[in-house]
C-alpha cells in the first residue's frame, strides 16, 4: 500500500499512539487463504485467554469473547466491505490475536483495553458503531 493511501486509511485517527504504532502495520487486505485462518486464530486466542485465567483470575474473558464474536462477524462480512474497510477490519482482527501488541491480552487486567480501543475505532471507520464493545 502507498504511503498516501495509508495516511488516509488512517488521517485523524484517535488511537492513542502506542497503540496505532502496533496496529497499522497489521491493515492489510487479507490474502487469499488467511481468512479461514483468521477466524480459527480468533477462536484460539479465546481459548488462550481462558486457560491463562488459571495463572491470573482478573483476565477479562467476558470482554475477550465479546471481541471475539463482533470480530467473527465482521470477518463474516469481508467481501461486503470496500478496500479500505477490509484493510481496518483485517487489521483489528490481527490485533486481536498478535500475541506481542501493545498491552498483551493475558498480561494484566487491562490487556483487552488495547484491543477494545482498536476494534471500536475500526467500527467507527467503517460505519458500525452499534457493534462497539464495552460503550
Amino acid at each position: 500500500m502507498m504511503s498516501s493511501e495509508r495516511a488516509g486509511l488512517f488521517g485523524d485517527n484517535g488511537l492513542e499512539p502506542k497503540f496505532d504504532s502496533h496496529f497499522r502495520p497489521l491493515c492489510e487486505v487479507l490474502p487469499d487463504g488467511e481468512l479461514r485462518a483468521l477466524t480459527v486464530a480468533i477462536a484460539d486466542h479465546v481459548e488462550e485467554i481462558k486457560q491463562a485465567l488459571r495463572y491470573n483470575e482478573f483476565l477479562d474473558v467476558t470482554t475477550a469473547e465479546k471481541l471475539a464474536s463482533v470480530l467473527l462477524q465482521l470477518l463474516g462480512e469481508y467481501f461486503l466491505f470496500d478496500d479500505e474497510e477490509k484493510r481496518l477490519v483485517a487489521g483489528a482482527a490481527r490485533y486481536f490475536v498478535h500475541p506481542l501488541d501493545a498491552d498483551p491480552d493475558t498480561g494484566s487486567v487491562l490487556g483487552l483495553d488495547d484491543d477494545t480501543a482498536v476494534l471500536n475505532y475500526v467500527l467507527e471507520r467503517i460505519g458500525r458503531p452499534e457493534l462497539k464493545v464495552g460503550v
